[in-house]
Protein backbone atom coordinates (compact mmCIF):
# COMPACT_ATOMS: atom_id res chain seq x y z
CA UNK A 1 0.00 0.00 0.00
CA UNK A 2 1.29 3.71 -1.04
CA UNK A 3 2.24 5.79 2.31
CA UNK A 4 3.97 8.96 2.24
CA UNK A 5 7.10 7.48 4.64
CA UNK A 6 8.72 7.93 1.15
CA UNK A 7 8.56 11.38 1.59
CA UNK A 8 10.50 11.78 4.72
CA UNK A 9 13.71 12.78 5.00
CA UNK A 10 16.87 11.84 6.43
CA UNK A 11 18.04 15.81 7.12
CA UNK A 12 15.43 16.63 9.89
CA UNK A 13 15.79 20.33 8.71
CA UNK A 14 13.90 19.29 5.31
CA UNK A 15 11.27 17.43 7.13
CA UNK A 16 8.72 20.95 6.45
CA UNK A 17 5.84 19.22 5.32
CA UNK A 18 3.84 16.33 6.15
CA UNK A 19 0.99 15.07 3.62
CA UNK A 20 0.84 18.83 2.05
CA UNK A 21 0.71 20.40 5.50
CA UNK A 22 3.04 22.95 6.27
CA UNK A 23 5.11 22.00 9.54
CA UNK A 24 7.84 24.74 8.79
CA UNK A 25 8.96 27.12 11.58
CA UNK A 26 6.50 29.52 12.18
CA UNK A 27 3.50 27.40 10.95
CA UNK A 28 -0.22 27.87 12.16
CA UNK A 29 -1.27 26.19 15.32
CA UNK A 30 -3.69 24.33 13.81
CA UNK A 31 -1.60 22.71 11.88
CA UNK A 32 0.29 20.70 14.62
CA UNK A 33 -2.96 18.73 15.42
CA UNK A 34 -3.68 17.72 11.19
CA UNK A 35 0.09 16.94 11.17
CA UNK A 36 -0.36 14.59 14.15
CA UNK A 37 -3.23 13.31 12.48
CA UNK A 38 -1.39 12.76 8.86
CA UNK A 39 1.57 11.07 10.83
CA UNK A 40 -0.39 8.84 12.46
CA UNK A 41 -2.86 7.84 9.01
CA UNK A 42 1.12 7.73 6.98
CA UNK A 43 1.87 4.95 9.77
CA UNK A 44 -1.42 3.00 9.85
CA UNK A 45 -0.80 2.81 5.48
CA UNK A 46 2.43 1.37 6.39
CA UNK A 47 1.82 -0.93 9.07
CA UNK A 48 -1.19 -2.37 7.12
CA UNK A 49 1.73 -4.19 4.77
CA UNK A 50 4.50 -4.02 6.69
CA UNK A 51 6.45 -6.16 4.58
CA UNK A 52 6.94 -4.06 1.93
CA UNK A 53 9.17 -0.98 1.91
CA UNK A 54 8.82 1.89 -0.09
CA UNK A 55 12.82 2.52 0.16
CA UNK A 56 13.23 4.78 -3.18
CA UNK A 57 16.67 6.10 -3.08
CA UNK A 58 16.65 6.63 0.67
CA UNK A 59 15.25 9.86 1.37
CA UNK A 60 12.65 11.81 0.71
CA UNK A 61 11.48 11.90 -2.62
CA UNK A 62 12.97 9.48 -5.52
CA UNK A 63 12.62 8.96 -9.50
CA UNK A 64 12.19 5.42 -11.13
CA UNK A 65 12.33 5.16 -14.87
CA UNK A 66 11.43 2.03 -16.96
CA UNK A 67 14.38 0.75 -18.62
CA UNK A 68 13.23 -2.35 -20.49
CA UNK A 69 10.44 -5.45 -19.30
CA UNK A 70 12.97 -6.37 -16.91
CA UNK A 71 14.83 -3.73 -15.64
CA UNK A 72 14.39 0.01 -14.06
CA UNK A 73 16.45 2.50 -12.33
CA UNK A 74 16.36 4.80 -9.17
CA UNK A 75 17.85 7.96 -10.52
CA UNK A 76 20.62 9.53 -8.99
CA UNK A 77 21.65 7.45 -6.18
CA UNK A 78 23.97 4.56 -5.41
CA UNK A 79 21.19 2.15 -3.82
CA UNK A 80 22.73 -0.85 -4.93
CA UNK A 81 23.81 -2.19 -1.42
CA UNK A 82 19.87 -1.66 -0.60
CA UNK A 83 18.40 -3.01 -4.17
CA UNK A 84 20.93 -6.25 -4.01
CA UNK A 85 20.51 -9.54 -6.03
CA UNK A 86 18.04 -12.26 -4.56
CA UNK A 87 16.24 -9.45 -2.80
CA UNK A 88 12.02 -9.20 -3.47
CA UNK A 89 10.69 -6.19 -4.59
CA UNK A 90 7.30 -4.67 -6.22
CA UNK A 91 6.84 -2.68 -8.58
CA UNK A 92 3.46 -0.77 -9.90
CA UNK A 93 3.28 0.95 -13.19
CA UNK A 94 0.43 2.42 -15.04
CA UNK A 95 -0.28 -1.31 -16.25
CA UNK A 96 -0.23 -3.58 -13.36
CA UNK A 97 1.60 -4.57 -10.06
CA UNK A 98 4.52 -6.96 -10.36
CA UNK A 99 6.37 -9.20 -8.03
CA UNK A 100 9.82 -10.54 -8.54
CA UNK A 101 13.55 -11.35 -7.40
CA UNK A 102 16.13 -8.85 -8.27
CA UNK A 103 18.68 -10.38 -10.34
CA UNK A 104 21.24 -7.99 -10.44
CA UNK A 105 21.96 -4.47 -9.70
CA UNK A 106 24.78 -2.24 -11.02
CA UNK A 107 25.42 2.08 -10.86
CA UNK A 108 26.38 4.77 -13.06
CA UNK A 109 24.45 7.68 -12.85
CA UNK A 110 21.88 5.81 -11.94
CA UNK A 111 21.44 2.39 -10.18
CA UNK A 112 20.31 -0.03 -12.59
CA UNK A 113 17.79 -2.91 -11.17
CA UNK A 114 17.39 -6.21 -13.26
CA UNK A 115 14.42 -8.45 -12.15
CA UNK A 116 13.40 -11.67 -12.88
CA UNK A 117 9.45 -11.17 -12.49
CA UNK A 118 6.98 -14.05 -11.05
CA UNK A 119 5.04 -13.48 -14.38
CA UNK A 120 4.32 -10.44 -17.20
CA UNK A 121 7.15 -7.88 -17.14
CA UNK A 122 7.25 -4.15 -17.07
CA UNK A 123 5.59 -1.73 -19.59
CA UNK A 124 7.09 1.56 -20.94
CA UNK A 125 4.19 3.34 -18.54
CA UNK A 126 5.67 5.43 -15.95
CA UNK A 127 6.79 3.57 -12.64
CA UNK A 128 4.43 5.10 -9.73
CA UNK A 129 5.74 3.11 -7.07
CA UNK A 130 8.85 0.34 -6.33
CA UNK A 131 8.95 -1.43 -3.03
CA UNK A 132 11.65 -3.97 -1.42
CA UNK A 133 11.18 -6.85 0.97
CA UNK A 134 11.44 -5.75 4.06
CA UNK A 135 13.95 -8.74 4.44
CA UNK A 136 16.80 -8.32 2.95
CA UNK A 137 18.36 -11.21 1.20
CA UNK A 138 22.30 -10.73 2.64
CA UNK A 139 22.72 -10.52 6.52
CA UNK A 140 18.88 -10.96 7.40
CA UNK A 141 17.75 -10.74 10.36
CA UNK A 142 15.85 -13.92 10.34
CA UNK A 143 17.14 -16.75 11.84
CA UNK A 144 18.51 -19.39 9.92
CA UNK A 145 14.87 -21.39 9.37
CA UNK A 146 13.28 -22.34 5.96
CA UNK A 147 9.97 -22.21 5.84
CA UNK A 148 8.13 -24.96 4.45
CA UNK A 149 6.74 -24.76 0.80
CA UNK A 150 8.91 -21.41 0.36
CA UNK A 151 12.16 -23.62 -1.12
CA UNK A 152 12.18 -24.46 -4.98
CA UNK A 153 14.71 -25.92 -6.85
CA UNK A 154 16.17 -22.82 -8.41
CA UNK A 155 16.79 -21.84 -4.79
CA UNK A 156 19.51 -24.76 -4.23
CA UNK A 157 22.75 -23.26 -5.96
CA UNK A 158 24.38 -25.97 -8.39
CA UNK A 159 27.64 -26.23 -6.52
CA UNK A 160 25.85 -27.17 -3.30
CA UNK A 161 26.93 -30.79 -3.27
CA UNK A 162 24.44 -31.94 -0.65
CA UNK A 163 25.48 -34.89 0.44
CA UNK A 164 22.58 -37.72 0.14
CA UNK A 165 23.18 -38.51 3.66
CA UNK A 166 20.76 -35.74 4.76
CA UNK A 167 17.82 -37.87 2.92
CA UNK A 168 15.82 -39.44 4.74
CA UNK A 169 16.80 -42.95 5.85
CA UNK A 170 15.52 -45.79 2.95
CA UNK A 171 15.36 -49.40 3.52
CA UNK A 172 18.90 -50.55 2.87
CA UNK A 173 20.57 -52.76 0.01
CA UNK A 174 17.30 -52.02 -2.31
CA UNK A 175 17.32 -50.53 -5.90
CA UNK A 176 15.59 -46.81 -5.99
CA UNK A 177 12.82 -46.07 -8.22
CA UNK A 178 10.51 -43.08 -8.74
CA UNK A 179 7.36 -43.33 -7.63
CA UNK A 180 3.71 -42.74 -8.44
CA UNK A 181 4.19 -38.75 -7.10
CA UNK A 182 7.63 -38.31 -8.83
CA UNK A 183 9.80 -39.12 -5.83
CA UNK A 184 12.59 -41.35 -5.11
CA UNK A 185 11.86 -44.47 -3.11
CA UNK A 186 12.84 -47.98 -2.83
CA UNK A 187 11.46 -51.31 -4.85
CA UNK A 188 11.27 -54.66 -3.71
CA UNK A 189 14.35 -55.13 -5.93
CA UNK A 190 17.36 -56.09 -3.73
CA UNK A 191 20.50 -55.12 -4.18
CA UNK A 192 21.86 -58.58 -5.22
CA UNK A 193 19.36 -59.05 -7.70
CA UNK A 194 20.13 -56.07 -9.74
CA UNK A 195 23.79 -57.28 -9.45
CA UNK A 196 22.32 -59.90 -11.77
CA UNK A 197 21.78 -57.57 -14.46
CA UNK A 198 26.25 -56.89 -14.40
CA UNK A 199 27.19 -57.34 -18.05
CA UNK A 200 23.77 -58.09 -19.63
CA UNK A 201 24.24 -56.79 -23.23
CA UNK A 202 20.77 -56.14 -24.61
CA UNK A 203 17.15 -56.20 -23.46
CA UNK A 204 16.87 -59.56 -21.24
CA UNK A 205 13.12 -59.69 -22.43
CA UNK A 206 13.76 -59.88 -25.56
CA UNK A 207 16.73 -62.15 -24.77
CA UNK A 208 14.42 -64.77 -23.01
CA UNK A 209 11.98 -64.50 -25.95
CA UNK A 210 14.23 -65.83 -28.26
CA UNK A 211 14.98 -68.80 -26.14
CA UNK A 212 13.18 -71.83 -27.42
CA UNK A 213 10.06 -72.25 -25.47
CA UNK A 214 9.60 -76.10 -25.33
CA UNK A 215 12.35 -78.89 -24.68
CA UNK A 216 12.75 -81.08 -27.89
CA UNK A 217 15.06 -83.27 -29.49
CA UNK A 218 16.63 -86.26 -26.96
CA UNK A 219 15.66 -84.53 -23.75
CA UNK A 220 11.84 -84.81 -23.83
CA UNK A 221 12.09 -88.08 -21.93
CA UNK A 222 13.06 -86.29 -19.09
CA UNK A 223 11.69 -82.55 -19.18
CA UNK A 224 8.99 -83.83 -16.44
CA UNK A 225 10.18 -87.43 -15.77
CA UNK A 226 12.37 -88.84 -12.92
CA UNK A 227 15.07 -91.47 -13.67
CA UNK A 228 15.35 -94.60 -12.06
CA UNK A 229 18.21 -94.17 -9.49
CA UNK A 230 21.91 -95.04 -9.47
CA UNK A 231 21.82 -96.61 -12.87
CA UNK A 232 24.26 -95.20 -16.12
CA UNK A 233 22.44 -93.06 -18.72
CA UNK A 234 22.30 -93.58 -22.21
CA UNK A 235 20.42 -92.97 -25.24
CA UNK A 236 18.22 -95.43 -26.36
CA UNK A 237 17.00 -96.61 -29.92
CA UNK A 238 14.73 -93.31 -30.20
CA UNK A 239 17.68 -91.03 -29.58
CA UNK A 240 16.07 -90.10 -26.14
CA UNK A 241 17.70 -89.92 -23.21
CA UNK A 242 17.26 -93.34 -20.97
CA UNK A 243 18.54 -95.07 -18.15
CA UNK A 244 20.30 -98.88 -19.19
CA UNK A 245 20.09 -102.54 -16.85
CA UNK A 246 24.04 -101.34 -15.59
CA UNK A 247 23.96 -100.38 -12.22
CA UNK A 248 26.25 -96.83 -11.01
CA UNK A 249 28.22 -99.76 -8.59
CA UNK A 250 28.94 -101.90 -11.89
CA UNK A 251 30.13 -98.78 -14.57
CA UNK A 252 32.47 -97.95 -11.04
CA UNK A 253 34.14 -101.17 -12.10
CA UNK A 254 35.47 -99.35 -14.99
CA UNK A 255 37.34 -97.02 -13.33
CA UNK A 256 40.95 -97.60 -13.73
CA UNK A 257 40.89 -99.37 -17.15
CA UNK A 258 43.39 -98.01 -19.43
CA UNK A 259 42.37 -99.66 -22.57
CA UNK A 260 39.49 -101.51 -24.31
CA UNK A 261 38.13 -104.04 -22.22
CA UNK A 262 36.94 -106.54 -24.95
CA UNK A 263 40.30 -106.34 -26.39
CA UNK A 264 41.47 -107.04 -23.17
CA UNK A 265 39.59 -110.16 -22.78
CA UNK A 266 40.07 -111.20 -26.08
CA UNK A 267 44.00 -111.08 -24.98
CA UNK A 268 43.58 -113.37 -22.57
CA UNK A 269 41.53 -116.21 -24.69
CA UNK A 270 43.90 -115.83 -27.75
CA UNK A 271 46.93 -116.18 -25.45
CA UNK A 272 48.64 -113.01 -25.91
CA UNK A 273 48.18 -112.20 -22.27
CA UNK A 274 51.19 -114.23 -20.99
CA UNK A 275 51.99 -112.97 -17.49
CA UNK A 276 49.44 -113.18 -14.35
CA UNK A 277 50.58 -112.16 -10.96
CA UNK A 278 50.34 -115.23 -8.66
CA UNK A 279 48.34 -113.38 -6.30
CA UNK A 280 45.90 -112.52 -9.04
CA UNK A 281 45.20 -116.15 -10.02
CA UNK A 282 43.04 -118.33 -7.80
CA UNK A 283 41.24 -122.04 -8.80
CA UNK A 284 38.18 -122.34 -7.10
CA UNK A 285 36.21 -125.66 -5.85
CA UNK A 286 33.47 -126.14 -8.30
CA UNK A 287 30.83 -127.00 -5.91
CA UNK A 288 32.37 -125.07 -2.78
CA UNK A 289 33.79 -122.26 -3.66
CA UNK A 290 35.27 -121.76 -0.24
CA UNK A 291 37.94 -124.51 -1.39
CA UNK A 292 40.75 -122.39 -3.51
CA UNK A 293 44.20 -122.94 -4.47
CA UNK A 294 46.94 -120.27 -6.13
CA UNK A 295 50.30 -120.89 -7.61
CA UNK A 296 53.06 -119.00 -5.42
CA UNK A 297 56.06 -118.30 -7.10
CA UNK A 298 57.97 -116.67 -4.33
CA UNK A 299 60.33 -119.39 -3.55
CA UNK A 300 61.91 -119.48 -7.23
CA UNK A 301 64.99 -117.92 -7.41
CA UNK A 302 65.50 -114.45 -8.57
CA UNK A 303 65.80 -114.22 -12.55
CA UNK A 304 64.39 -117.43 -12.92
CA UNK A 305 61.48 -119.57 -14.65
CA UNK A 306 60.45 -122.40 -13.58
CA UNK A 307 58.57 -124.90 -16.37
CA UNK A 308 55.89 -127.96 -15.54
CA UNK A 309 54.49 -129.78 -17.90
CA UNK A 310 51.68 -131.43 -16.83
CA UNK A 311 51.87 -135.60 -18.26
CA UNK A 312 49.17 -137.14 -20.91
CA UNK A 313 47.01 -138.70 -18.21
CA UNK A 314 45.01 -138.12 -15.16
CA UNK A 315 46.88 -137.60 -11.95
CA UNK A 316 47.06 -136.36 -8.36
CA UNK A 317 49.80 -133.46 -7.65
CA UNK A 318 51.86 -134.06 -4.77
CA UNK A 319 53.96 -131.37 -2.74
CA UNK A 320 57.89 -132.42 -2.98
CA UNK A 321 57.56 -135.57 -0.71
CA UNK A 322 57.57 -139.12 -1.12
CA UNK A 323 54.42 -141.17 -1.52
CA UNK A 324 53.82 -143.16 1.05
CA UNK A 325 54.02 -147.07 1.65
CA UNK A 326 49.99 -147.55 1.36
CA UNK A 327 50.52 -146.83 -2.46
CA UNK A 328 48.28 -144.04 -2.68
CA UNK A 329 48.84 -141.20 -0.50
CA UNK A 330 51.46 -138.69 -0.62
CA UNK A 331 53.25 -137.27 2.76
CA UNK A 332 55.01 -134.44 2.88
CA UNK A 333 57.97 -134.56 3.33
CA UNK A 334 61.02 -133.19 1.14
CA UNK A 335 63.73 -135.26 2.61
CA UNK A 336 64.42 -139.28 2.80
CA UNK A 337 66.56 -140.33 5.51
CA UNK A 338 65.95 -143.62 5.85
CA UNK A 339 64.79 -146.23 3.02
CA UNK A 340 61.71 -146.22 2.63
CA UNK A 341 58.92 -148.43 0.20
CA UNK A 342 56.32 -147.10 -2.09
CA UNK A 343 53.93 -149.09 -4.14
CA UNK A 344 52.42 -148.45 -7.13
CA UNK A 345 48.67 -148.77 -7.62
CA UNK A 346 48.32 -149.84 -11.63
CA UNK A 347 44.73 -148.12 -11.68
CA UNK A 348 46.03 -145.24 -10.38
CA UNK A 349 48.16 -142.23 -12.21
CA UNK A 350 51.15 -140.53 -9.42
CA UNK A 351 53.01 -136.86 -10.40
CA UNK A 352 54.76 -135.45 -7.74
CA UNK A 353 56.17 -131.87 -8.25
CA UNK A 354 59.19 -130.70 -6.05
CA UNK A 355 62.78 -131.58 -5.33
CA UNK A 356 63.39 -134.93 -3.46
CA UNK A 357 66.92 -135.24 -1.24
CA UNK A 358 67.66 -138.53 -0.48
CA UNK A 359 70.53 -138.49 1.96
CA UNK A 360 72.86 -141.13 3.41
CA UNK A 361 72.61 -144.93 2.92
CA UNK A 362 68.56 -144.51 2.46
CA UNK A 363 66.91 -146.22 -0.63
CA UNK A 364 63.69 -145.07 -1.89
CA UNK A 365 62.03 -148.06 -3.30
CA UNK A 366 59.55 -147.33 -5.99
CA UNK A 367 57.14 -150.87 -6.38
CA UNK A 368 53.97 -152.00 -8.07
CA UNK A 369 53.14 -150.98 -11.77
CA UNK A 370 50.87 -147.34 -11.49
CA UNK A 371 52.58 -144.35 -13.32
CA UNK A 372 54.59 -142.02 -11.27
CA UNK A 373 55.90 -138.64 -12.99
CA UNK A 374 58.03 -136.67 -11.10
CA UNK A 375 58.33 -133.09 -11.89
Amino acid sequence: MATNIKDYSTTQASNTTLNTINIAEGMLPSNLNNAIRALMKNTRDWFNDAQWIEYGDGSASYTATYVSGTAFTIDGADVTAVYHANRRVQVVDSAATLYGTISSTSFSTNTTVNVTWDSGSLTSGAITSVYIGIVSATNTSLPPVIIDGTIVNADINAAAAIEFSKMEDLTVSRALVSDGSGDVSVSAVTSTEVGYLDDVSSNIQTQLDAKQATITGSATTIDTESLTASRAVISNSSQKIAVSATTDTELGYVSGVTSGIQAQIDGVTAGTVTTIDDDNFTLQDNTDNSKKAQFQCSGISASTTRIYTLPDADTTLGEGGAISTAGSTFTNYNEISSSVDTTMVATKNYMLIGAIDVTGSAVWDVKGSGALTII
